[in-house]
C-alpha cells in the first residue's frame, strides 16, 4: 500500500507524509494523517468556504461554465454539495438540509429558462400529489430536464452549422482602378 501512496499522492502535504514514513512504510498512519488533514485542518475549512462560495454564487448561463453540457454542470454541482456536506460533518457541523440544497440548485440554474421551470413543475407536482418534496426527486427532475436541454441545444447547433458556412467572393479585374472620395470608394474599370 505504501508503494501506491508513493505513486499516486500528488499534494504537497501528502508527499510530506509519505516521506516521513519512508523508513517504516506505515501506509495506515499515512492514510489516517491524510484523512485528518483533508477533513479537519485549516485547508479543509478553506476548501469548505470555497465550495460554499461556488454553491451560493454560480449562475449557469450567466457565469462561464468550463464544462460542455448542463448535465455535466448538474453532476458537478451535486458532487460539490456532497463534498461540502462531508467536510461539515467531519468538522462536527450539521449538513445542509434538503430544502437548502434545492434552493441553491435552483438559484444556480436560473439563467436557463428550461431549467428554471423545473422548480415550478416540481412544486406543482408535490402540491397536486400532496406529498413532501425530496431533494432526490428534485435532482432527478433537474437531471432529466438538463438531458433534454442538452439534446435540444446539440440538435440546434447541428442544424445551424449548415447555415453558417457561407463564402462571399468578388471578382476584381487587374485593370480596375480605385478612387477614394470622402464618402465612399469607387471602382472604375479601365478596360472599357
Amino acid at each position: 500500500m505504501y508503494a501506491v501512496f508513493v505513486q499516486h499522492v500528488a499534494t504537497d502535504e501528502g508527499k510530506t507524509l509519505v516521506r516521513q514514513h519512508i523508513s517504516d512504510f506505515d501506509a495506515q498512519t499515512i492514510y489516517k494523517e491524510l484523512v485528518e488533514y483533508h477533513l479537519n485542518s485549516m485547508h479543509a475549512e478553506m476548501t469548505g468556504d470555497s465550495i460554499l462560495q461556488f454553491l451560493t454564487s454560480f449562475k449557469l448561463g450567466i457565469t462561464p461554465w468550463k464544462g460542455k453540457t448542463t448535465v455535466s454542470f448538474v453532476t458537478y454541482f451535486l458532487e460539490q454539495l456532497r463534498l461540502y456536506n462531508e467536510l461539515q460533518l467531519s468538522a462536527g457541523s450539521t449538513a445542509m438540509n434538503n430544502q437548502f440544497k434545492v434552493t441553491v440548485f435552483d438559484q444556480a440554474v436560473q439563467g436557463i429558462e428550461d431549467l428554471r421551470q423545473v422548480q415550478i413543475t416540481f412544486n406543482t407536482l408535490c402540491l397536486q400529489l400532496k406529498q413532501k418534496a425530496t431533494f432526490q426527486e428534485y435532482f432527478s427532475l433537474l437531471h432529466e430536464a438538463s438531458t433534454v436541454y442538452d439534446a435540444h441545444q446539440q440538435s440546434r447547433s447541428r442544424s445551424h452549422a449548415h447555415d453558417s458556412r457561407r463564402v462571399y467572393a468578388t471578382r476584381i479585374n487587374e485593370a480596375s482602378e480605385f478612387t477614394v472620395n470622402d464618402d465612399f470608394i469607387t471602382t472604375q474599370d479601365k478596360s472599357r
